[in-house]
């Protein structure tokens, strides 16, 4: 059973979705995927001023440096060893440093949001995306939703993931339903799933690693907690108790639509109300 947002990467200029064939009902011009894939870059290369790299690798080099002289202080220290007390100074020194790099670059990304190039940037790249957002017909009500997919390559015939610290990734698309279809489309897809070829709906339990939190709220706000997602803040890795996940018939072909609890509680049961068969354990 093929996960619909599978991605073969294996030729990354021409990446496939498994679900392609049986579901993929539009695809904007070529002429406007290089408006968007153009904006991206540009808004991309803006981002990417946030950040200094070399600061963030001092950043990092002074916390470790303050831990180790810190734990060596504490385990070996005595009133009367003037050298451990170096090693307390420059502890603090670090730690003060890494302070002052953090606001520092906290700082650099406030000025970079508030330039005028970023915001023009961001104006452009909205205006680029409504541009898709007509052309594939997308109303103006359709719902943010959250997917898992995965991408990977196929090497000696066999199927390899790109990356196995996590099972999947965080795919962001516009929800609506029209006329006995789910709709689910970005910037340059539209795929169409028709909701009497779904055969079930289950939630399967079991621990599940997404890559990238998307959400303006934070895992642990009111809209999230009784989800009780873990996050790993530093790796950008939330884990999941559960996922549900549409079984759909196409053909002889059986694909399955995966998404968190969350979305489809929120978003996709309101959607499709009771055209879907009710939601059973897996």
């Amino acid at each position: 059973m093929r996960n619909i947002f599978g991605k073969n990467v294996t030729d990354d200029k021409n990446p496939v979705y498994d679900g392609e064939a049986a579901f993929l009902r539009q695809r904007v011009p070529a002429e406007q995927q290089a408006v968007l894939e153009e904006q991206a870059d540009r808004l991309t290369a803006s981002v990417k001023k946030m950040v200094c790299l070399p600061l963030v690798i001092v950043q990092v080099v002074a916390v470790i440096v303050g831990f180790i002289c810190l734990r060596v202080f504490l385990n070996l220290w005595t009133d009367e060893d003037v050298l451990l007390w170096w090693l307390l100074a420059v502890a603090v020194v670090c730690f003060a440093a890494f302070a002052v790099l953090l606001w520092g670059n906290k700082k650099r990304r406030e000025s970079v949001e508030q330039s005028d190039d970023y915001q023009t940037l961001t104006t452009q790249m909205e205006a680029a995306s409504m541009g898709s957002r007509a052309l594939l017909g997308i109303p103006a009500d359709a719902a943010d939703i959250e997917v898992l997919g995965y991408d990977y390559e196929m090497k000696n015939g066999k199927e390899k993931r790109t990356d196995s610290n996590w099972e999947y990734d965080t795919c962001c698309f516009y929800a609506f339903a029209q006329e006995g279809e789910l709709f689910l489309a970005d910037n340059v897809n539209k795929f169409a799933i028709s909701l009497a070829a779904v055969t079930a709906v289950r939630r399967r339990m079991g621990k599940t690693k997404v890559f990238m939190w998307l959400k303006d709220e934070e895992p642990k706000s009111a809209a999230y907690k009784p989800y009780k997602v873990k996050y790993d803040e530093d790796r950008n890795v939330y884990t999941l108790p559960a996922v549900v996940v549409l079984e759909i018939a196409h053909g002889e072909a059986t694909y399955q639509l995966v998404l968190p609890e969350y979305e489809w509680e929120r978003v996709l049961q309101p959607l499709v109300g009771g055209a879907v068969p009710a939601l059973t354990e897996e």
